[in-house]
């Protein structure tokens, strides 16, 4: 009996042993494996942040060189536009002196404004008196209406290989640019094409790719029924003393627009527009833009008046059949209006 009770207890030992040696063993195992994810884990981290700093290296050196440039020669604005080598648009992304951020919603299309011109021609253009002195209509130079600049001058920023953007001095009075200042602006272009060709920044827009720009159709932004549209109610009401419309165009897209989506708008905008204008002295402002992959058509009226969805029905199965939105608030004394229309959805069978 003896016997069998020390076995009994060398038995229990033995498997409580063995069970502490599995259970040390998963700790480590375990502790190990949290060891090597963490190690992974800090590389990953370690990388991105690398990344993310030589992002912020470069944009702040860029920054850096704009704001310099503006002081330098006493400019009232500077600016930075890039050129999207895949889709052939322009946008600026970068300023010193800007009254606010409005310019980071343009979107200028080759050949168009006074970017479009600098990117297609690859060389300086200047304008001493907008609007008087600009080819075309001036709504093709939405940087120089959303800043209120009356001169300016603007240089490629390139290298022997591509060129990468537009880098624009102005002023909002009427100024003369001479030599010396072109000579430092073309410098300062000449240094932000070196950053710009080695820097992760442009990595996200730069492509391989060599475009035929002489093959490119030629189109205005007055080419849009829209645009048309708003220009003779900008007139007739003026005319009319029955208030005042301002619009202005940020992103040219809105001419890509099929016909058949662009009647839609007008039709909304003539809805809308009657309902707001039933008070004489009302203020409208509209302003076409880009948020992501829609095109946005906000109208701001400085005006309050009672309004609720039955106003608006057709307006908004209208805008749903082509695949757009509606966003509608008071705030204050003011009414905003936003038709949200995806550029993607420009086949839409409802309009076949």
């Amino acid at each position: 009996m003896f016997l069998f009770n020390q076995g009994l207890e060398l038995a229990l030992i033995i498997v409580l042993a063995l069970l502490v040696s599995f259970y040390l063993g998963f700790i480590y195992g375990k502790r190990k494996k949290e060891d090597i994810q963490d190690k992974q884990l800090q590389s990953i981290n370690k990388t991105i942040t690398d990344s993310e700093r030589d992002d912020l290296h470069v944009r702040q050196s860029v920054i850096n060189k704009i704001e310099a440039l503006k002081n330098k020669i006493a400019a009232d604005f500077v600016g930075l536009a890039f050129y999207d080598f895949v889709n052939s648009e322009i946008r600026w992304r970068l300023a010193a002196g800007a009254t606010n951020t409005r310019y980071k919603k343009i979107v200028i299309r080759l050949g168009k404004g006074i970017a479009g011109e600098v990117v297609q021609l690859n060389r300086t253009v200047r304008i001493e008196n907008y609007p008087y002195d600009v080819i075309g209509d001036p709504i093709e130079y939405p940087i120089l209406l959303v800043e209120h600049i009356k001169s300016a001058i603007a240089v490629p920023v390139a290298d022997d290989l591509r060129i990468y953007g537009v880098l624009l001095a102005g002023q909002r009075n009427n100024k003369h640019y001479n030599e010396e200042e072109e000579k430092i602006i073309k410098e300062t272009s000449r240094k932000l094409a070196k950053e710009l060709a080695i820097a992760n920044i442009y990595s996200r827009i730069r492509a391989e790719k060599t475009d035929d720009i002489t093959g490119i159709k030629q189109e205005y932004i007055n080419d849009s029924i829209f645009v048309q549209y708003l220009m003779k109610q900008q007139n007739s009401l003026t005319d009319k003393k029955r208030g005042k419309l301002e619009f202005e165009v940020l992103d040219q897209s809105i001419i890509e627009l099929p016909e058949q989506i662009q009647q839609v708008l007008i039709r909304n905008m003539e809805d809308l527009l009657r309902k707001i204008n039933q008070q004489r002295s009302a203020q409208v402002k509209i302003s076409i833009s880009r948020e992501e992959s829609n095109l946005l058509i906000e109208s701001y009226a400085e005006l309050s008046f009672s309004a609720d969805n039955n106003d608006f029905d057709q307006i908004y199965q209208r805008t749903g059949e082509i695949g757009g939105s509606i966003i509608s608030y008071h705030e204050d004394d003011s009414f905003h209006f936003i038709m949200q229309i995806p550029l993607w959805n420009f086949n839409n069978p409802i309009l076949s």
